[in-house]
């Protein structure tokens, strides 16, 4: 089959919750959701089976890849939501005995992976833990092979069946939830937005981490803030005798904060800048700013 033939579409896998691109005839179709069995090969050589779920064909960034197989019959789907639920029967059992052994850990959920035919149970910790003695247990009393997966604070709100109806600031379902790959806030996108002053935890979502919304409107700031003097530059001031160093600006309001050679603060609208000179050299944050990115680094983790 030849590359015109072809084309690309991306999915998540059910059990590592990693999005990866693979190729498909062309006029194969999908529905969102859909389960699809893909190949892989692993780092001792080894190819090995999994399901994933179909998310689309428009993530040209995903850069993981995979071998495409076949999409499930309806008797494979039939088969693998009964086990599904089969591992989420033997959840609590997990749950209570994960408890116990690593009070701070917070188990997750329980799949089963057909392919490898073990049992999956997931946690969530920011700590490592020495498994031996509790997988020697919970064999025993599970009655069967299991694998413990620890995942991050975004996949531990994916995959928790408690946070499938939550509704996130947006109005619609957490970020966290989507199938879709998620976006990496940064520092500095907290910075462009003037967000130095804000409580960081007001800026976190349920997963802890600082909120996927935060990155919609950062290409605006960028663009706009390019008609603003910098932070930390000195300006010149229409009917004004003083300089002033530019503390701040609002790019909703055209309005800029500036503290004059004399340590009165004003504000004024960004048509009365006359000449803007250098920033100073050697600026250093102020502390809110200071404090942000201590805590937004944090966050970010």
């Amino acid at each position: 089959m030849s590359s015109s033939d072809k084309k690309t579409i991306y999915i998540l896998d059910r059990y590592t919750n990693k999005n990866y691109g693979l190729e498909v005839p062309s006029d194969e179709e999908f529905l969102l959701g859909e389960k699809i069995i893909f190949e892989q090969v692993g780092g001792d050589g080894k190819k090995t089976q999994s399901i994933g779920t179909y998310i689309g064909d428009k993530y040209n960034d995903i850069e993981r890849t995979c071998t495409y197989v076949d999409r499930m019959t309806d008797q494979e789907i039939e088969q693998f939501e009964d086990m599904q639920k089969k591992a989420k029967g033997h959840f609590p059992l997990f749950k209570k005995m994960f408890k116990t052994a690593f009070p701070t850990a917070i188990p997750v959920t329980a799949r089963y992976h057909m392919f490898a035919r073990q049992w999956y149970f997931y946690f969530y910790s920011e700590q490592r833990f020495n498994f031996v003695e509790f997988i020697r247990e919970f064999r025993q009393a599970l009655g069967g092979q299991f694998f413990l997966f620890q995942v991050g604070a975004r996949d531990m709100v994916k995959m928790s069946p408690g946070t499938d109806h939550i509704i996130g600031c947006n109005g619609r379902n957490l970020c966290c939830k989507s199938n879709r790959p998620l976006p990496s806030i940064d520092v500095e996108d907290l910075l462009v937005q003037h967000l130095d002053g804000r409580d960081i935890e007001r800026l976190k979502g349920r997963c802890g981490k600082l909120k996927c919304s935060l990155i919609y409107e950062v290409e605006t700031y960028v663009t706009e803030s390019q008609n603003f003097p910098s932070k930390g530059s000195t300006i010149d001031i229409k009917d004004c005798a003083q300089c002033g160093m530019v503390t701040n600006f609002n790019i909703m309001t055209n309005k800029i904060d500036v503290q004059l050679e004399d340590g009165i603060r004003i504000q004024i609208d960004l048509s009365e800048v006359k000449k803007i000179h250098e920033m100073r050299k050697g600026r250093v944050h102020d502390d809110h700013e200071r404090e942000l990115v201590a805590a937004a680094k944090d966050a970010v983790g």
